[in-house]
């Protein structure tokens, strides 16, 4: 499947829907907002979201030290989101770690994974500062 434009074609944005509201549970307005974030991801994400749609694989993209796989195995996040808090990550990295590193009530996740996206996060801060 081809992106078109830098936006999902129409028979993305259907497949994607539906993998919403079947896979996920989204309600419909959940798939409207999401599908929208979606074309406004960084393209070449968009792209790897679109394949693992196709092929269930993730891609082995690394942004600040976290993969697709990390979040959905570590913080317990459904694929999509996770393609969105990467996309997230690149665009805003520090705002990103901050909202990642705050635990939603009922929901388990890896400590030593936030310590550690936490930790390059004040590692960049000394850095900065140092310069």
């Amino acid at each position: 499947m081809m992106i078109k434009n830098g936006e999902l074609s129409i028979v993305q944005k259907i497949k994607l829907s539906e993998y919403l509201r079947t896979q996920q549970e989204y309600s419909e307005k959940e798939v409207d907002q999401a599908v929208a974030a979606v074309n406004r991801m960084n393209p070449e994400l968009r792209k790897q979201l679109v394949e693992f749609l196709v092929t269930g694989e993730y891609p082995s993209t690394v942004i600040e030290k976290v993969t697709v796989k990390d979040l959905v195995d570590k913080l317990n996040m459904n694929p999509v989101t996770a393609f969105l808090s990467l996309d997230y990550l690149m665009e805003k990295p520090d705002e990103a770690k901050y909202i990642l590193s705050r635990k939603p009530e009922k929901i388990e996740i890896d400590q030593e994974f936030l310590e550690e996206l936490l930790g390059s996060q004040k590692d960049e801060s000394a850095d900065e500062a140092g310069e």
